[in-house]
């Protein structure tokens, strides 16, 4: 999916204006005689109304120091299905700069790689901003016909942060092809289940199998958020990073929350989750951009922690080793991936110890083929 991240948008154009901080912004709407956006729904939610918190309560990042929320507003006028940025709906400054602060390196991290520091900082916020734009702008094609490029690019992506739902508002998951609210992505047909089954899949990231009225299903898991979260298996991963920061949330129940929740807001949450963690053998967007150690093609090593197959037969407690293939536990290669990811190998070789005596028959082990499930782990 990440593969286009530079193809439907500018990136260039972006950049230059986050860079720009002390000059004049790219031309306003009023200037490029923009579009105006088209609305959906009855409009943003009126006060009182639940604005976006921390239960964390994180420190401000530092990137809120030159990225401020006129800035967002300007960039992102027709957010929200048209009706621009607000705190209480998914997408606004209030909610990118907490789901920043989890990532304490996200704009702000800045390698040796020829480029300066505010270069660094700035290139990578555009490039998750032109992935959402990719994934959840407004993506009109007819500004081409009716402007010229630089006007019609400057208007292009400032249809950022459009939809909430893959398939927009009129998304035909959901119930009367209707997502005017947050609350309407609750439910889907059977076409938005995006439930992927394998023997360790359900295991880890099992669907929910409950049904609603006229055919409709509570375990939804299709596109949701900024950068469009897909999949039992990346909820199921999101859900287990959030409880890694004791936030206790049940996504693969109620996968709706990534849109509705706002303590944190998940919405924008899930997809800085997704632009900054690396799934072998993809690593993290933004490591791309700030430069990885080899070139993309070159990335042959360990991918994931499976049952340490030369040891299964011996009288002594099952045990797990890197493998050259894809798997659910992920093992993070110390030549290739930030300290951060390696640090969690230990944790994830014991998980997946666990998950072998907790669910044999899922790797084909039995007591007999594999003696070592007599021995129970110290």
């Amino acid at each position: 999916m990440w593969s286009n991240l530079f193809h439907i948008v500018n990136v260039a154009l972006i950049a230059q204006s986050i860079l720009a901080l002390n000059k004049p912004l790219i031309k306003g709407n009023k200037e490029t005689n923009c579009p105006p956006a088209t609305h959906f729904g009855n409009g943003p939610p009126t006060e009182p109304c639940t604005h976006p918190t921390d239960p964390n309560n994180l420190p401000p990042s530092p990137l809120e120091q030159w990225f401020t929320k006129s800035l967002f507003n300007d960039l992102f006028p027709k957010s929200n299905i048209g009706w621009g940025p607000n705190p209480c709906s998914p997408y606004s400054y209030e909610s990118f700069v907490i789901a920043a602060r989890y990532f304490p390196k996200f704009g702000v991290e800045s390698p040796k790689n020829n480029y300066s520091e505010i270069a660094n900082t700035r290139r990578d916020v555009a490039a998750f901003f032109a992935h959402a734009v990719q994934e959840t702008g407004e993506n009109s094609a007819d500004l081409y016909a009716t402007m010229n490029k630089q006007d019609a690019d400057n208007c292009f992506y400032r249809g950022g942060f459009f939809n909430w739902f893959e398939g927009g508002p009129t998304s035909a998951f959901l119930p009367n092809g209707q997502g005017h609210s947050p609350a309407d992505g609750a439910t889907c047909n059977n076409n938005g289940r995006y439930c992927t089954s394998s023997a360790e899949i359900d295991y880890w990231y099992p669907c929910s199998s409950e049904s609603g009225s006229s055919g409709q299903f509570h375990g939804c898991y299709f596109g949701r958020g900024a950068l469009q979260i897909s999949y039992n298996y990346n909820y199921g991963q999101f859900q287990a990073w959030l409880q890694s920061r004791q936030i206790n949330v049940d996504l693969l129940s109620n996968p709706n929350l990534v849109i509705t929740k706002m303590d944190p807001p998940l919405a924008m949450l899930a997809s800085l989750w997704f632009y900054m963690t690396p799934q072998p053998p993809k690593p993290a967007m933004h490591d791309i951009v700030l430069g990885m150690p080899v070139k993309l093609d070159g990335l042959l090593y360990n991918l994931s922690w499976q049952p340490d197959w030369s040891t299964t037969w011996q009288a002594q407690p099952c045990n797990c080793a890197p493998a050259s293939y894809g798997g659910i536990v992920p093992y993070f290669d110390p030549k290739y991936y930030p300290d951060a990811f390696v640090a969690m190998n230990e944790a994830n070789r014991q998980r997946c110890v666990k998950s072998i005596y907790d669910n044999p028959s899922m790797y084909s082990m039995n007591s007999q083929s594999s003696p070592c499930l007599n021995f129970p782990p110290k």
